[in-house]
């Protein structure tokens, strides 16, 4: 049996909004991974590169807005095509004051989680997003203890 090599890492950001999230609809192209699919904004993590700087300039990138403190919560192993990816994802509440735009995809838009069932979302997205909401309402852990890191 082939042992799996991690070939990618990847950073995710839960921006919060009251009862709501904020999602990007990928571009549907076919030549991309998850097209015309909701998932949390977010991408690679360039050689070297800081986790928290790689957070903050993925969602810059790809909304306009710029994080304050983004919190690690939650990492996860995810097969992109034929290559497997250590994904991290981080959460912060929106500060009701930067303008979101979508740089990238088709829309950017702040969603209800009651909302989640209804849209076609990335595979283990709406765990995430939920664990997120949950982590938000109660204190933060930081997630360099125990094993998440």
């Amino acid at each position: 049996m082939t042992k799996a090599v991690i070939s990618n890492y990847g950073v995710g950001i839960v921006l919060l909004k009251g009862s709501s999230v904020l999602l990007q609809l990928r571009d549907n192209k076919p030549n991309i991974q998850a097209p015309n699919t909701w998932m949390i904004p977010g991408g690679g993590v360039g050689k070297n590169e800081d986790l928290v700087k790689a957070v903050k300039r993925e969602c810059e990138e790809e909304t306009a807005y710029k994080l304050n403190n983004p919190k690690l919560f939650y990492k996860h192993l995810i097969y992109w095509g034929d290559d497997l990816s250590l994904d991290r994802y981080y959460y912060e509440t929106y500060d009701g004051v930067q303008e979101i735009k979508c740089l990238e995809g088709q829309k950017m838009e702040f969603i209800p989680i009651a909302k989640l069932v209804d849209l076609n979302l990335f595979l283990g997205q709406e765990e995430i997003i939920k664990k997120a909401f949950e982590l938000s309402r109660t204190s933060y852990i930081p997630a360099q203890r125990g094993n998440l890191m």
